[in-house]
């Protein structure tokens, strides 16, 4: 058309894209989709949960941000990407950030002064029936969700050992509860829904819940929306044999298994559905032509990531030809495996934002113009740092 692409301005919702190197900055009118265990902070096998700040990624993303980039973070955790994630960044610089906890089922977005807005439009209508679970069904699922960890914890009364596989903060409070079975206290009377529910009762170190019923910010999970339900400490190796696949699929219910927990669901809900609202929305100028997206499991829940845009796989083990083979990786853009966790995160940021800088393109090609460019400068960078390997 034979337009300047500096001067390119395009409005989607209420957020402005400016493509190209303008006032807006290098990263203008971009977009940076990622996970946030293991890819933009720490997940240590404490199970204590690293704020943003002791990431390598931090500083970054807060680059990143003031170059005109966005950031969306899609995570399966629930209401703690907060504390981790959007407390860290500057309030003048949440205006370009998008999280969507609870594995999607929600989009928070973010005025100048830092306050908070759910798209609650999108919790409405983002999935027939909505993302959240049918009100009648958030009791029986927790009933049913007490019902697992009871049949966990018979079998571990005969062998323990499986607590081995989980993380640092089970291991006391777990082996306290078959210490008291052993005694004589009913595992029922243990593991009572009022126990599994309350702050603290079974993980008093951490004031954790062990069954969790995941709502949007400021809405009661008691009496209002509710997302998701978490069960605590099942491994993800032998959380198959206490999920009650058909009982949950008779009810449009789904379970994903996460290294130390199962998340319950409404089927259809995954990370790629809030991003398919935003684009098909045109909310915030996000376009899947104009986004990196980040995660370290492309195998499993950060797939639909991976089916929709450019993607960096950041996982621990993987390379270029196991992630190429996976389904996920068959969709309309590339993907390639970096490794490095949040190393590799940081170091892929590092090297986009360089990219930019040397190019002058309209933000619908930036992306695919330097997306190969990037990922090998990354490598090459994360081959020289011993973090880096360390992580791995």
């Amino acid at each position: 058309s034979g337009t300047n692409p500096r001067l390119e301005v395009e409005i989607r919702g209420d957020m402005q894209a400016t493509t190209g190197k303008g006032e807006g900055g290098a990263a203008a009118g971009l977009w940076v989709v990622a996970d946030m265990d293991d890819t933009l902070v720490s997940k240590p096998r404490s199970g204590r949960f690293p704020p943003l700040t002791t990431s390598p990624a931090h500083e970054p993303l807060l680059r990143w941000l003031r170059q005109g980039g966005s950031l969306c973070v899609v995570t399966t955790s629930g209401l703690r990407v907060f504390q981790q994630v959007v407390d860290i960044i500057p309030c003048e610089l949440r205006t370009k950030l998008v999280v969507c906890p609870c594995g999607g089922a929600v989009i928070i977005s973010f005025d100048a002064a830092g306050a908070l807005h759910e798209d609650v439009e999108f919790r409405q209508r983002g999935l027939p029936g909505g993302t959240c679970f049918p009100t009648d069904l958030v009791g029986e699922c927790v009933a049913v969700a007490r019902q697992m960890l009871i049949a966990l914890f018979t079998d571990l009364k005969q062998d323990p050992s499986p607590i081995g596989l989980l993380s640092a903060k089970y291991q006391k409070p777990f082996r306290c509860v078959l210490a008291a079975a052993a005694a004589g206290t009913p595992l029922t009377e243990l593991l009572s829904e009022q126990a599994l529910t309350t702050p603290g009762a079974i993980m008093d170190e951490t004031n954790e819940t062990v069954i969790s019923r995941h709502a949007p910010p400021g809405v009661d999970p008691a009496a209002g929306a509710v997302c998701v339900i978490s069960v605590m400490g099942i491994c993800a190796s032998y959380a198959t044999r206490y999920v009650p696949t058909a009982w949950l699929t008779e009810r449009g219910l789904a379970a994903d298994m996460a290294p130390n927990s199962v998340w319950i669901r409404p089927c259809g809900m995954h990370k790629g559905v809030p991003l398919d609202w935003l684009s098909s929305q045109h909310r915030f100028g996000f376009r899947f032509a104009r986004a990196l997206a980040l995660g370290d499991s492309p195998q499993s829940n950060d797939a639909p990531l991976a089916a929709r845009m450019h993607f960096a796989s950041v996982s621990r083990d993987g390379d270029d030809a196991q992630l190429c083979a996976l389904p996920a990786c068959a969709g309309p853009f590339p993907s390639r495996y970096l490794g490095g966790v949040e190393y590799g995160s940081a170091a892929v940021i590092e090297e986009l934002l360089r990219a930019l800088t040397e190019e002058t393109v309209d933000a619908d090609h930036a992306v695919a113009l330097v997306f190969d460019r990037v990922i090998n400068a990354t490598k090459a960078r994360l081959a020289a740092c011993p973090k880096a390997d360390a992580a791995q």
